[in-house]
C-alpha cells in the first residue's frame, strides 16, 4: 500500500509540475497580447495617461473598454465604415454615368452648330461642312469604367468585415488612379480626350466627300475658309448657345485675318463667320486688305502722327466726316 500510496503522490507532483508549467506558459502569452494589444492601441491613439504593462494597466484599459462599450463606438465605426462604402461606391457608380452622359453632351451640344452650319455653302454652293464628334475607344479607359462598375456590385455584395475592407482596398485603388496628380488622369477623367473631333465635307444630298483631320496639304485659301468654319463654329459650341439666334457674345477680333487668300475665299470664310452670328472686325496691313474689302460694311485705315498719336480714318461704307 505505502508504495502504491508513493507512486501516486509522485505522479501527482509531476501531473502538477506540468500543469503549474502550462498555466505558467499561458500567462505568458496572454501578458505577451496584452502587452502586444496595449501598443498597438496607443500607437495609433496616444494617450499619456495609458502605460503598456499588462499588470499595471490592465485595470485603464478595462476601464476604457467598458467606456467604450456603453457608448456603442465600435458599433458607430462599423456603420460609419459601411457607410462610407456606400456613398462612396455611389460615387464611383456616378462618376461611370456622368463620364458617359459628358460624351452625349459633347454630341448634342454640336447638333445645333451642325444645323447652323447645314445653311451656309462651304467650299461651293454645292457643298457644306458638318462637325463629326467620334468617341475614341480606349482599352485603358474601357477596363477603368469596367473597373467602376465592378467595384460598386463589390461593396454592395461585401456582408462581412472582411468583404468590406477587401472593397475598401479596392475602391481606394480605383481612387487613386482619378487623383490630379496620377498619371492617368488626364485620359481616365479628362472627356475631352474621351472624343476626336472631325470635319466631314458633304453635298448638297447628304453624302460624303472627304474628311478634314488637319490642313496640311490645303493652299493658304482653302486653309483659311477651313479654320474660319471650325473656330466660328467651336466658338459658338464654347459658348453653349448654338440653338439661339445669336451667340451670346458676337463681336470677334481677328488679326491679320483672311490675308493669305483672294477673294473668293475670303468671302466665303467671312460668310461663315457672319452665319454662325458673329459680328467681325478684321485688322489687316495696308497693302493685304484688299481681298477683304469687298466684304465688309465698314473700312477705316488707322494713321498715326509724327507725335506718335493715332486715329481711325472711314474708307468704305461710313460717310466722311
Amino acid at each position: 500500500m505505502l508504495a502504491e500510496f508513493d507512486a501516486a503522490v509522485t505522479q501527482a507532483t509531476r501531473q502538477l509540475r506540468a500543469d503549474r508549467q502550462s498555466a505558467t506558459e499561458r500567462i505568458d502569452r496572454s501578458r505577451k497580447a496584452l502587452l502586444d494589444t496595449f501598443s498597438t492601441f496607443l500607437e495609433r491613439w496616444p494617450n499619456p495617461n495609458l502605460g503598456i504593462d499588462a499588470d499595471a494597466s490592465y485595470r485603464d484599459f478595462d476601464r476604457l473598454l467598458t467606456d467604450l462599450e456603453t457608448s456603442g463606438l465600435h458599433e458607430l465605426e462599423t456603420e460609419w465604415r459601411d457607410s462610407l462604402l456606400k456613398l462612396s461606391g455611389n460615387d464611383l457608380t456616378g462618376l461611370d454615368s456622368e463620364l458617359a452622359a459628358a460624351v452625349r453632351e459633347i454630341r448634342d451640344r454640336i447638333d445645333p452648330v451642325n444645323r447652323i452650319l447645314a445653311e451656309l455653302p462651304f467650299a461651293d454652293d454645292n457643298h457644306r461642312l458638318r462637325i463629326d464628334p467620334q468617341e475614341s475607344h480606349s482599352t485603358v479607359r474601357a477596363r477603368f469604367r469596367k473597373e467602376l462598375r465592378e467595384v460598386r456590385a463589390f461593396i454592395d455584395q461585401a456582408a462581412t468585415d472582411h468583404e468590406r475592407e477587401r472593397a475598401y482596398h479596392r475602391m481606394a485603388k480605383v481612387v487613386d488612379r482619378i487623383r490630379r496628380t496620377a498619371p492617368d488622369f488626364a485620359d481616365l477623367v479628362d472627356v475631352r480626350n474621351h472624343v476626336r473631333i472631325s470635319a466631314e465635307k458633304r453635298d448638297l444630298g447628304g453624302r460624303h466627300v472627304a474628311v478634314y483631320d488637319h490642313i496640311g496639304e490645303k493652299s493658304g485659301g482653302e486653309s483659311q475658309e477651313l479654320v474660319a468654319f471650325i473656330v466660328g463654329a467651336a466658338l459658338r459650341y464654347q459658348l453653349g448657345d448654338a440653338g439661339a439666334d445669336r451667340p451670346r457674345y458676337a463681336p470677334v477680333f481677328l488679326d491679320e485675318a483672311l490675308i493669305k487668300a483672294d477673294a473668293h475665299f475670303t468671302g466665303r470664310a467671312i460668310g461663315a463667320w457672319r452665319g454662325l452670328g458673329f459680328q467681325l472686325v478684321i485688322g489687316a496691313p495696308n497693302d493685304k486688305h484688299s481681298a477683304i474689302e469687298p466684304h465688309v460694311d465698314a473700312e477705316y485705315l488707322i494713321l498715326k502722327n509724327s507725335q506718335g498719336r493715332s486715329w481711325a480714318k472711314p474708307l468704305v461704307g461710313v460717310p466722311d466726316a
